[in-house]
């Protein structure tokens, strides 16, 4: 099996979701309680710095997800 990461696309939105709403039902990674559906899961994704899918090279399957948001201080402006 050789994982590549590539951008996530809208495409890649039912996958997603249900590698995220095992976390959030798992209860044990954060806070979270609801699930993504179509609708937030794309919201939620589209609005991270990057959000990456990790997928099988040979089959093509999603085999995960990795997201990140940058946040900027006010602080070093002043």
């Amino acid at each position: 099996m050789s994982i590549k990461v590539r951008e996530f696309n809208e495409n890649d939105i039912q996958a997603a979701n249900e590698i995220w709403n095992e976390v959030v039902e798992e209860g044990v990674a954060f806070p979270q309680e609801e699930c993504l559906t179509e609708k937030s899961g794309l919201e939620f994704f589209k609005s991270q710095s990057y959000t990456g899918i990790a997928y099988d090279e040979e089959t093509c399957d999603i085999v995960g997800l990795y997201i990140c948001l940058l946040y900027t201080s006010d602080a070093a402006d002043e």
